[in-house]
């Protein structure tokens, strides 16, 4: 039999090829495992930082942040080629997108409903079924600011079991309008012979500043309800896919490379714990987390002894299987994290007293 370094090409089984056939053949398909691992660290954080300390890392920033940095990838990559970018394409990317979305998100829903009837008083039942529909159908964020609902309620017998869904409707909304602006763009470079990087960067230019300025202001003088306006996370979205659109004429390599990279992912960590994220977000002082996580996107792996390897591509760390997608279990887990919340009020009901021990237990378990 021969040994893995023998095989050839892509053929062989993917525990049996050497990591630079694994990187090779990932890159080939435009998949970067280190990208995943981020987000999937990015949503783990926020978790954590919920459950065990009671604050808001700053994740959900570079969570959004990747997404669009993926997608405008995808669609930067079909316009320069020339594909025809019309609306059965865009239609066939939404089915793509979400058929593997929504599934995850009914589960979680009709779960957290279950726990709704069983663990929360009566008067819970009929609002949890209405912001479940606004779940459903991508509009939690808004049902969250017509509600007035407090995200950084340190009484969670009053918070909503919904509330961490909002970034999931901003998510999808994106994901319904971004690949509008995509073919809008293709349409204009077969118009007027233009070039697609410079149209998308002055687009997204224009995005990232205005919606920036508007989350500053709303920040200001509505900082509860700018945390879930739309609006106020547009830039966020820009900022990544500005990142997609230079990140393929940027190139850091060397020991450079790694510093920035092992700064970023400080810079990521520690956002939660040394910055005002529950009274500050989403204004100026997001820039923190989202510009780290562009600093760990666009340094290239150096090949370093300390390049931050956990998070190069091929990565076995990040690349469970044939396809790593590690970034997809923890989004429940996100989706979830309101349960094991701690609460401060004493509860009214032997039911709710009931939840408060199995939250208590869940968080130290």
């Amino acid at each position: 039999m021969p040994s893995p370094r023998q095989v050839k090409g892509s053929t062989a089984p993917w525990h049996r090829r050497t990591p630079r056939q694994q990187n090779t053949t990932l890159r080939k398909r435009g998949f970067r495992p280190e990208i995943q691992g981020l987000r999937a660290f990015a949503v783990v954080l926020v978790a954590v930082y919920h459950v065990w300390f009671g604050r808001v890392s700053g994740g959900v920033d570079v969570f959004l942040l990747i997404s669009a940095f993926l997608m405008t990838t995808s669609f930067v990559g079909r316009i320069q080629r020339g594909a025809a970018l019309g609306w059965h394409e865009v239609t066939r990317y939404w089915v793509h997108v979400f058929k593997r979305i929504v599934p995850l998100a009914v589960v979680t829903v009709v779960l957290t409903l279950l726990g709704s009837r069983l663990f929360l008083g009566a008067d819970r039942w009929v609002p949890a079924i209405r912001e479940a529909f606004a779940v459903l159908f991508y509009g939690e964020n808004w049902y969250s600011i017509r509600h007035a609902v407090d995200y950084y309620a340190s009484d969670s017998e009053a918070a909503s079991p919904f509330r961490h869904f909002w970034s999931l409707s901003i998510q999808g909304q994106i994901f319904l309008v971004w690949p509008l602006l995509f073919c809008l763009t293709s349409l204009m470079v077969r118009r007027l012979q233009a070039r697609a990087r410079r149209i998308l960067a002055l687009m997204f230019v224009v995005i990232l500043l205005g919606s920036l300025a508007y989350a500053v202001h709303q920040t200001a003088v509505d900082q509860s309800g700018a945390y879930f306006n739309t609006w106020a996370r547009l830039w966020e979205f820009a900022l990544g896919s500005l990142l997609a659109i230079v990140c393929t004429r940027i190139t850091i390599r060397g020991p450079l490379a790694a510093v920035l990279s092992w700064t970023g992912m400080a810079a990521i960590l520690l956002c939660g714990a040394l910055l005002d994220v529950q009274g500050k977000f989403p204004g100026i002082v997001a820039l923190w987390p989202t510009v780290a996580a562009c600093l760990v996107i666009a340094c290239t792996p150096s090949g370093t002894r300390w390049e931050p390897k956990e998070f190069s591509p091929g990565s076995r760390w990040w690349s469970w299987g044939r396809r790593p997608t590690p970034s997809i279990w923890c989004t429940g887990l996100y989706w979830s994290s309101t349960w094991p919340s701690r609460g401060r009020k004493r509860p009214d009901s032997s039911r709710e007293r009931g939840c408060s021990r199995w939250r208590r237990r869940l968080r130290w378990s």
